[in-house]
């Protein structure tokens, strides 16, 4: 029943020990809150990028007409109920999709690498400028050079100013990509 304060950089040990996180960068906290709290809904792209392995996926591009587009080309889903302007577009790898196109696409990509490691599968892509990760579970038939198709699950999308404090944007970003084309 004692309070502790336990210092550390290992996420893991603190996702796992804390029953409350604090991430502080340059002496200021950044956001604080239970460790699920902190992983599934970050305050801001610090936080996004620092709790998970491998980190937060991030696109850079911009709102229009409510919704999410790719800066590096064709690659959108739903942004309602935010403003126009730049953006960028978070996405932890267990979010990203492979898919065989359909109305849930967001963009295609070229695997660069991939890891085997049984229980799950990584995949190190090119989407556009971006390089991203997919975490898959078990097997996947995909080997570098491969074009995949993704879609993200619809509680998987973050958006973020594109300014340095990087702060979450909240609209709805959770409606199926179809509806937002």
């Amino acid at each position: 029943g004692a309070t502790m304060i336990y210092v550390t950089h290992d996420q893991v040990e603190a996702m796992t020990l804390g029953d409350r996180l604090v991430l502080m960068q340059g002496g200021v906290v950044r956001q604080q809150g239970a460790p699920l709290e902190v992983y599934r809904r970050p305050a801001n792209r610090f936080a996004a990028t620092f709790i998970g392995s491998p980190a937060m996926n991030l696109f850079e591009g911009a709102v229009r007409g409510g919704v999410f587009h790719l800066a590096a080309g064709a690659g959108r889903c739903p942004a309602a109920g935010l403003p126009d302007g730049p953006a960028v577009l978070g996405v932890r790898p267990e979010d990203l999709l492979i898919v065989d196109g359909g109305a849930d696409r967001f963009a295609s990509g070229r695997v660069q690498s991939v890891e085997r490691l049984g229980h799950e599968t990584l995949l190190w892509l090119d989407v556009g400028d971006n390089k991203c990760a997919v975490r898959a579970a078990g097997e996947v038939r995909h080997e570098a050079g491969d074009t995949v198709e993704l879609s993200i699950r619809p509680a998987g999308r973050h958006l973020f100013t594109a300014d340095e404090g990087g702060e979450r944007l909240d609209g709805d970003c959770t409606q199926q990509a179809g509806s937002a084309q």
